[in-house]
């Protein structure tokens, strides 16, 4: 197998902004801070995604009976998180 990125635009997106590693000053801030609030990518009037609502993956199940509970409209974990950060 060979390592690749896989682009993808969810909460590992904003992981250093959720886990607070991120400098307030920092100029990445502001790039997270827009696809936090755009609502084609993470923003909901319920709370963030989990990852982006143009992802070909966004509502996919994994498997029949396999809800994807943590592709689908809001994740209550990352949303704890981004009340914290």
């Amino acid at each position: 197998p060979t390592l690749s990125h896989i682009p993808r635009v969810g909460y590992v997106s904003i992981f250093p902004l959720l886990l607070r590693l991120l400098d307030p000053y920092s100029l990445k801030l502001g790039a997270l801070l827009d696809m936090i609030e755009d609502p084609q990518q993470l923003w909901t009037e319920h709370g963030l995604r989990s990852i982006a609502l143009t992802d070909k993956f966004y509502q996919r199940r994994n498997s029949e009976g396999d809800a994807p509970y943590w592709r689908g409209p809001i994740w209550i974990p990352v949303n704890y998180l981004a009340i914290g950060a």
